[in-house]
């Protein structure tokens, strides 16, 4: 990466200690003007994203691009727990939002593919949104808000897989314990490499202004289930490894799509290539360190 890259720009990763906030740390670690901010690590700058007062020690101006990775994103607990799922996810966001564009600031913003909803069709960033499920349409009240705002990128990612993944981790361990891990089937998402999202966010960065889409799906080419992506785990990597399908609880797809299909063209011309396959990421000699 070059290091100038961020020379004229003010980085904030809000949500740093995530795993998509902690990947982007380790791989901008060294860079000038940026600023992580959590509440998991002493290094990190501590604000509560609730707390209105506490954007004061944020030094946001016209460099500043704000990465908000910040969110409640279990669909079941956004369900459980609406009241201080929504406080998050849409009241506290919504005014840290704010209060960076009243500096002068951009903000790229984490959606989701799940604002599509559960339809047979194939989703690109102009269709409509229908979404299920209270995380679902917390994101989209978000988009909303601010989709038409030239200083806000809206990134709807589909599942961002890795070795780091909470399912990758559950399958090595399950393999190492020699336990047969229980995996949910149907569940079909457009997953996309964790290595391609950290370079499409540091594109963003890069090319903001002649970029011209405000809306990009992040998205792999392959539609794969959790099944797939175990069968090619055993295939390719870990031959221990064995599992069992079972149908999740009826109340499981009342708050996540069985299959979302989405087009990623914007993604694939942000990257200038198109993005890695799951079975050539895993064939890497040093996946499990990536």
């Amino acid at each position: 990466m070059d290091s100038n890259l961020f020379k004229d720009k003010n980085i904030i990763v809000f949500g740093a200690s995530g795993y998509v906030g902690n990947s982007l740390k380790n791989k901008i670690l060294n860079k000038l003007n940026c600023t992580f901010v959590s509440r998991n690590s002493s290094k990190d700058l501590k604000i509560n994203i609730c707390n209105r007062n506490d954007y004061e020690k944020l030094s946001i101006n016209s460099k500043t691009i704000l990465i908000l990775l910040v969110a409640i994103s279990s669909p079941d607990l956004c369900t459980n727990k609406y009241d201080d799922s929504f406080l998050i996810n849409v009241d506290s966001t919504a005014n840290l939002i704010d209060y960076t564009l009243s500096k002068n600031g951009k903000v790229i913003f984490f959606s989701s593919d799940v604002v599509y909803g559960d339809q047979d069709v194939i989703f690109n960033e102009e269709s409509n949104c229908n979404p299920i499920g209270a995380y679902g349409k917390m994101k989209r009240e978000i988009e909303e808000k601010y989709i038409n705002n030239k200083n806000v990128k809206i990134i709807r990612p589909s599942y961002i897989y890795s070795s780091h993944d909470k399912f990758s981790k559950y399958l090595f361990s399950c393999a190492e314990e020699s336990k047969k891990a229980i995996i949910f089937h149907p569940l079909y998402r457009h997953i996309v490499y964790l290595g391609d999202v950290l370079e499409g966010i540091i594109k963003l960065i890069e090319i903001w202004d002649s970029f011209e889409f405000n809306l990009i799906n992040f998205g792999g080419e392959d539609l794969l289930s959790r099944k797939d992506i175990a069968l090619v785990y055993k295939n390719e990597l870990i031959n221990s490894l064995e599992f069992e399908i079972e149908k999740p609880p009826v109340n499981f797809y009342q708050s996540r799509p069985i299959s979302i299909r989405i087009d990623s063209s914007r993604f694939e011309t942000l990257l200038g290539r198109k993005p890695f396959l799951l079975r050539d990421i895993v064939q890497k000699s040093n996946y499990i360190n990536l």
